[in-house]
């Protein structure tokens, strides 16, 4: 394994970005040394045994400080912490404010003004980075492109927190490709997939890839 002053700085017209419209799991075998996982996937309860393979998955393309970030509902923690922490050891949850009227959840009862992202690692890895700080606020709510869109300039800091320029970062529920935009404005590689080939699309003319 190459150690990191070894790899190729990102420059322009080099391979700096990877979008694939495919299953995560068809996507993270094809990968190793990731620096870090950061996605947003469904919160709905439906998803939920999508998760202990994303905690497999994680824990064997992940570079050995790497981390897999989940930004995540309230609504079902207990059983993502769980299935997340079959592979892999919790770090630590940061709060993503959502600014603006945040969606009401109605069967608990609750107006959520913040979500969590939680923060794993590699099983036995010991931090080295440090997380300044644990609380994002997002400027804006952005939803043009997608109703679960999430607003860039938090995804953005979180990349920053998160990661040092030239990791490579993945994001294998792309959605529209925010996390792979503030990925390749901070001057990390990308890498990412998505089911959905409108969502593979959108993200592909964010990026300039068409």
């Amino acid at each position: 394994m190459r150690s990191r002053d070894q790899r190729p700085e990102v420059q322009k017209g080099k391979w700096e970005c990877q979008i694939e419209c495919c299953d995560f799991r068809k996507f993270l075998p094809t990968l190793h040394d990731v620096d870090l996982i950061l996605c947003d996937p469904p919160y709905a309860r439906e998803y939920l045994d999508l998760f202990e393979p994303l905690s497999k998955l994680a824990a064997e393309c992940l570079a050995p400080r790497g981390m897999l970030a989940v930004l995540y509902g309230q609504s079902n923690l207990p059983e993502l912490y769980d299935a997340l922490r079959t592979h892999l050891d919790y770090r630590w949850t940061m709060a993503m404010a959502m600014p603006g009227d945040a969606p009401t959840v109605f069967h608990k009862r609750v107006r959520p003004q913040w979500k969590p992202l939680l923060i794993f690692m590699r099983p036995g890895a010991k931090p080295v980075r440090w997380i300044y700080s644990d609380l994002i606020n997002p400027a804006k709510v952005a939803k043009d492109l997608h109703p679960w869109q999430q607003e860039e300039g938090g995804i953005r800091r979180a990349v920053e927190l998160l990661s040092q320029p030239n990791d490579l970062v993945v994001d294998c529920f792309l959605g529209t490709g925010t996390t792979g935009v503030a990925a390749l404005e901070t001057g990390r590689r990308f890498a990412g997939c998505d089911v959905d080939r409108k969502a593979v699309l959108i993200t592909r003319k964010r990026l300039g890839l068409v």
